[in-house]
């Protein structure tokens, strides 16, 4: 079972509101992390004990930290170190086991077995230790949350678990949020990711420039778009049930800049990776060398969370090189130019960093970028790649008009100026998306 399920749709989030709209105090925590059990269990049940068994080792973890205190510094440093290495080993070790044998990741691991690794990290720089079981493994198993984030501060979460109310407006501001990331992921990300295994399934022989291009555009959009459909969807659960997770996407391809593009792509993550791994290095502290070399480090563990291989590493290099560049040598050129230049230059350097994450070898990602800029007439296109494109020009045109914020600005004005048809036409649309969400469901 799915977030985007029909089962998790009509009876599991119903029935889970249900029972813990029933409860009332405490026992709403207890409810919420029996609901987040059994999600899991339905997803990945045979990674469960795993997940359960991590959590109870960092539980205890900062439980002792907090007892050993300020008094045994260097207890207190062999403690915490051991356990970030075994959640190190462990998320490794899971990966290398994607890459190798082909075995399946479970489900989440890298979102709780980071998340409960920068908990011990915390804790250790002398941040309170949780001291309930119920909230300390809901922060981290919370269902809405436990397959691709966001990544959310310990603290921050577990305060709102302490104080957190059922409210109807939260539910129906929630609701809609969630409506709107199972379209966006139904829908746009799965048609477009469609997209690019169609036109990857051409035999490299056979492609054409247009086909390199679209390949590349639909798998940068399916991408971005299936990656905000699970944060909207995170969001809207948090909401259901009065928990406030943060954003993970804003308009990455709307940006002036990479350094820009970076600080909207999976913001979370970028986040967590400059707090946890940049700044306890010394980010730029000791100068350029330092920044350098940090930087290129903390994007490198970026490209990786994409998966164990050298294209994501060297795309999270490429990144670094190209944010290094902005800020030490023609950062201050590009801000003097005009917008559009900036826009253009972010969405080209952006687009063809894509070469690499899409494709599986440096050699396919080189004679990919070759094919992008063969301009003989011959290469340019044929009618197998036409007739792709006639399929799904409609998602690849929906999702460069989703990709800027015009939508939200259009839905802003219409709120201030005829509140009462924007009210209308937000329930009308949001009926309309599930309606269609339902039937592509039913079609697979």
């Amino acid at each position: 079972m799915t977030w985007y399920s029909l089962t998790f749709l009509f009876i599991f989030l119903p029935a889970g509101l249900f029972l813990c709209a029933l409860t009332r105090g405490r026992m709403q925590n207890v409810t919420l992390l029996i609901l987040s059990l059994l999600f899991y269990a339905l997803l990945d049940a045979g990674s469960l004990p795993l997940l359960l068994g991590l959590l109870l080792i960092d539980y205890g973890t900062g439980l002792l930290l907090a007892r050993i205190g300020e008094r045994h510094r260097f207890l207190a440093r062999l403690t915490a170190g051991i356990s970030v290495l075994k959640t190190l080993c462990l998320v490794f070790y899971c990966l290398m086991r994607v890459q190798t044998e082909g075995a399946p990741l479970p489900a989440g691991l890298l979102i709780w077995g980071l998340s409960s690794l920068g908990y011990v990290v915390d804790v250790y720089r002398g941040e309170n230790a949780e001291r309930s079981p119920v909230r300390f493994f809901l922060c981290f198993c919370f269902f809405g949350r436990v397959v691709l984030g966001p990544y959310v501060d310990s603290g921050v979460l577990r305060a709102q678990l302490r104080t957190r109310k059922l409210s109807f407006a939260s539910i129906s501001t929630g609701l809609v949020l969630f409506i709107r990331g199972v379209a966006k992921r139904v829908v746009l990300a799965d048609t477009l990711l469609e997209a690019w295994r169609r036109i990857a399934e051409i035999p490299p022989r056979e492609r054409t420039t247009l086909s390199a291009w679209l390949l590349l555009i639909s798998f940068a959009m399916g991408v971005v778009f299936f990656l905000s459909a699970y944060c909207d969807c995170a969001r809207g659960l948090g909401l259901i049930f009065s928990v406030k997770l943060p954003r993970n996407m804003m308009n990455p391809f709307y940006v002036h800049s990479v350094r820009e593009f970076i600080a909207r792509f999976q913001i979370t993550l970028g986040a967590y990776l400059r707090r946890y791994v940049y700044r306890s290095l010394g980010g730029a502290e000791y100068g350029f060398l330092s920044d350098a070399c940090n930087t290129v480090l903390w994007l490198m563990l970026y490209g990786a969370w994409f998966g164990l291989r050298p294209n994501c590493v060297i795309w999270g290099m490429a990144l670094a090189v190209l944010a290094l560049g902005e800020k030490y040598v023609y950062g201050r050129l590009l801000s003097r130019l005009p917008a559009l230049f900036g826009r253009v230059y972010a969405l080209l350097a952006v687009l063809l960093s894509f070469t690499l994450l899409s494709q599986n070898s440096l050699d396919a990602s080189r004679q990919m970028f070759s094919l992008l800029f063969t301009f003989q007439s011959q290469m340019l296109m044929n009618d197998q790649i036409v007739y792709i494109l006639s399929q799904y020009a409609w998602a690849l045109v929906l999702g460069a008009f989703l990709s800027v914020p015009v939508l939200p600005h259009l839905a802003g004005w219409c709120k201030r100026r005829l509140p009462a048809l924007a009210g209308f036409g937000t329930l009308a649309a949001n009926i309309v998306l599930l309606g269609v969400s339902c039937m592509m469901l039913l079609a697979k």
